[in-house]
């Protein structure tokens, strides 16, 4: 197939290959065949303006190459993340990783479309423990929670999470630290960090110019950062020796000076720090245990008023729901909770049987939520599902937990919660009566939207073009 008839097949999947392309660009320096002509372009100019030709491009893989055997070689890593992958190329990480343990598990994740379908053309099958899917850096909660990755990856054993040439296109305004530092909740003790970042330190300002230049016309500005800048990236890790160096150096010490192109450094999560040991008390006679006991009895333990547990539940799920939306679901844990609602973690648990029963409440608190917010517009079709799109985008970790109920999409079933079948006829009842048939469709309809909505692959301004699209495929069901 030739460039034309690969450009015209993407271009009907809604794919423009004529705007220039990060990976594929990368792709082209490193000598791949999975390029276009606005890619070749874009490189030869910028291989014109930076020096040393497509050299830097094949360190950085050598220097992955180096630092993958090493993890699986020598720390005994067998779990790999691979953030901003690009296209499948020459030894690729599960090859280095499995050639060290046939049992290591990989999964490539990159945001471009067209990387992870050539990815998922080219790799091998998910049975052999590898796996491509589409994710974003800046979604860190979106990635550990996809099942696709969590399918191979057990995030309670190390894993290492690699960043190779990917975080110079995230810039500051999105906090890239603070997106580390997510990765950093989920991963285990013994988990390791591998990164490399784009420096201009030592490349003269009318070079870094014209590199910055060509970027900015594809599809991500790059942002290169200092050594200071990189290293901390690495806060609250343990840095490897020989630290933040050029990664031609890597694992040998820096000789010194600037790198020229690239940084690069490895570091691993501490394990948690262990308690401390408790003192043993002396034991008391048995008579006086009795005693203490009494008295506790009568001064202490007297009757009092019960805690208002629906109070509590209501207090407790509301700030669940709060800290999700604002941090993701893996912040929600008893702990943290108790220590912002200033409560003792045995007084959540005697409202909850645990975490996952907390989030099931807010999942069912969420269902009364829509229902109320569906049943506060016209009973019109359209205007009910702009109301449940709209509820969608407002609450996305809630809507998230809604539909990651067994029951989230059930409908009219026995054991169908009274919060969910309470929104259900928020939609049902838009509809003439009888017509059930064109109820559950759009429920689906709007469910299916509401997640690509939620996966970015939607934009919010396209409201009005989402409900025309659920609108046709109501009035596709109504013909049949």
């Amino acid at each position: 197939m030739n460039d034309a008839q690969e450009r015209d097949r993407l271009a009907a999947r809604g794919l423009d290959v004529t705007v220039p392309n990060v990976a594929r660009i990368y792709d082209f320096i490193l000598g791949g065949k999975d390029n276009f002509d606005a890619d070749r372009a874009a490189a030869a100019q910028l291989l014109a303006v930076i020096p040393g030709g497509s050299g830097p491009a094949r360190m950085n893989r050598a220097f992955l190459g180096r630092v993958v055997h090493f993890l699986a070689a020598e720390r005994g890593i067998r779990q790999f993340l691979d953030i901003g992958s690009g296209l499948p190329t020459a030894s690729n990480v599960h090859q280095i990783a499995q050639a060290a343990d046939p049992s290591a598990r990989v999964v490539y994740v990159d945001s471009d479309p067209v990387v992870v379908l050539h990815a998922q053309a080219i790799l091998e099958d998910r049975a052999k423990g590898v796996a491509a899917v589409r994710g974003d850096l800046r979604d860190p909660d979106g990635i550990t929670a996809s099942p696709a990755v969590r399918e191979l990856i057990d995030f309670s054993q190390p894993v290492a999470v690699l960043l190779f040439a990917v975080l110079h296109f995230v810039p500051d305004a999105d906090d890239p630290r603070a997106l580390l530092a997510r990765f950093g909740d989920v991963m285990a003790p013994g988990s390791a960090l591998a990164l490399s970042h784009i420096t201009d330190e030592n490349i003269d300002e009318e070079a870094a110019r014209a590199g910055r230049a060509v970027y900015q016309s594809a599809s991500a500005p790059i942002v290169p950062r200092s050594r200071a800048q990189i290293e901390g990236f690495f806060d609250g890790l343990d840095l490897l020796p020989p630290g933040v160096v050029g990664i031609s150096h890597w694992p040998e010490p820096d000789p010194g000076g600037a790198a020229l192109h690239f940084y690069g450094g490895v570091a691993v999560k501490p394990p948690a720090l262990p308690s401390a040991p408790r003192r043993q008390q002396a034991l008391l006679p048995p008579r006086y245990l009795a005693t203490l006991y009494n008295y506790a009895r009568l001064r202490v333990m007297s009757p009092r008023p019960a805690p208002d547990l629906d109070l509590r539940r209501d207090q407790v799920i509301r700030a669940a729901r709060d800290l999700a939306e604002s941090d993701g679901w893996a912040a929600v844990t008893m702990r943290r909770l108790a220590g912002d609602l200033g409560v003792t973690q045995p007084v959540l648990y005697s409202a909850f049987d645990g975490r996952q029963a907390l989030i099931d409440a807010v999942a069912l608190n969420g269902f009364r939520d829509l229902a109320a917010a569906l049943e506060a517009v016209d009973a019109s079709p359209m205007a009910r599902m702009r109301a449940y799109l709209d509820f969608a985008a407002a609450h996305p970790r809630v809507y998230e937990a809604m539909f990651s109920l067994p029951s989230g999409l059930a409908f009219g079933t026995e054991d169908t919660p009274e919060p969910l079948r309470r929104a259900f006829l928020g939609i049902r009842d838009a509809f003439p009566a009888g017509d059930e048939t064109q109820a559950e469709v759009a429920w689906a309809a709007m469910h299916g939207l509401a997640a690509l909505q939620a996966s970015g692959r939607l934009r919010p301004s396209h409201t009005q073009a989402r409900l025309d699209l659920a609108h046709r495929m109501l009035t596709e069901e109504e013909a049949r």
